[in-house]
């Protein structure tokens, strides 16, 4: 059923396991408010949404071919903007902590994305951008 299970193989499950999880909450919690509003859907929910599938598509599509010392390409490049604003999204939408989740699932590609240097200050610099939400 799982056949071979290479580490590659395994970050992808454990990153794409990560994303559902992170999903529930925001699930609940939007769930509880069209409860207290009595019906309609809120348009922030709805790019709310919007931001969490795009990342699990793009995380998904952007794990597909990770190799052992693989160089990554232009548009993986581009798919690692997208994730990281769209964890940033989930963030500032919900008004919580999940984005800075979503942010570390990302940070598991960087290896493959990025050198030693770029990815540090990736990290930094994307981790600094969600600090409002935690004032």
């Amino acid at each position: 059923m799982l056949g071979y299970l290479s580490h590659t193989r395994v970050l992808r499950l454990a990153g794409l396991f990560t994303w559902v999880m992170v999903g529930l909450p925001l699930v609940y919690s939007q769930y509880e408010a069209l409860l207290r509003r009595g019906g309609g859907v809120d348009a922030w929910a709805l790019w709310l949404f919007a931001a969490y599938l795009a990342f699990g598509a793009g995380y998904f599509w952007l794990t597909r071919g990770l190799r052992n010392g693989g160089h990554s390409r232009w548009y993986d490049r581009v798919m690692l903007v997208l994730l990281t604003a769209s964890a940033l999204g989930v963030s500032y939408l919900s008004g919580s902590g999940l984005g800075s989740i979503l942010m570390m699932v990302a940070a598991g590609v960087i290896p493959w994305m990025l050198p030693v240097r770029g990815g540090v200050i990736w990290l930094l610099l994307s981790q600094l951008a969600v600090l409002p939400v935690y004032y």
